[in-house]
């Protein structure tokens, strides 16, 4: 039996600027553009929209749900409020990263 071979594509695919294609990276350059120095009013925006960006949110609800079911920190306790911890918690985890 032959391996077929697959021919290379011709055209560049275009890199999805996010991290694992849901979380959005504001820190891409654009490959062809002019290289231009950002302000520091820039560079504080850029690093508002990492910090409090709505992705982020759901991340910390996955992970506080994870040791919600896993009971990972006995000093959260368990229900809502112990939720409410812990999503504080690893919001604040993923915001500083």
């Amino acid at each position: 039996m032959r391996k077929r071979i697959m021919p290379r594509p011709t055209t560049r695919l275009r890199r999805i600027s996010a991290c694992w294609a849901f979380l959005p990276n504001y820190r891409t350059v654009n490959e062809t553009g002019v290289y231009t120095a950002i302000t520091a009013k820039q560079k504080l925006i850029i690093a508002s929209k990492d910090s409090f960006d709505y992705p982020l949110v759901l991340l910390g609800a996955a992970f506080a749900g994870i040791s919600q079911l896993d009971n990972s920190d006995p000093s959260y306790h368990q229900g809502v409020e112990g939720f409410a911890k812990r999503l504080a918690a690893n919001y604040a985890d993923q915001a500083t990263r």
